[in-house]
């Protein structure tokens, strides 16, 4: 038996990926076939957070950055929780009259010595 009691809808979190270039190419010396060897990969992400609910709120959210990696900007305040790990301590304020409460979260960083 299953039982469908509705979505909730007090915290929303829409996130999507902006941005992804190569940079800082390093290739091989090789003068008849030189091939990409290491780049890094600059990405912009960018995350809407809504509070639906009628009370502020505190939203911890957990991002995961795989590998070698430096943050380049960030609007919001973190913390590097490890090596891969960065957490958001995000006060929400609540629900006004004309909506739901709204915060955008941006960040910029380079993700380093990537390979093809």
């Amino acid at each position: 038996m299953e039982l469908n009691i509705g979505d909730s809808r007090d915290i929303v979190v829409t996130q999507r990926k902006m941005k992804e270039n190569r940079i800082h190419i390093r290739r091989t010396t090789h003068k008849s076939y030189p091939r990409i060897v290491l780049f890094d990969l600059e990405e912009e992400i960018v995350a809407t957070i809504e509070n639906f609910k009628n009370q502020p709120a505190v939203l911890t959210m957990v991002e995961h950055i795989p590998g070698e990696w430096k943050m380049v900007d960030c609007n919001l305040d973190y913390k590097r929780q490890d090596a891969n790990t960065l957490r958001f301590e995000i006060n929400l304020p609540a629900r006004s009259e004309k909506g739901p409460a709204t915060v955008h979260l941006k960040m910029n960083y380079q993700r380093l010595n990537l390979r093809p």
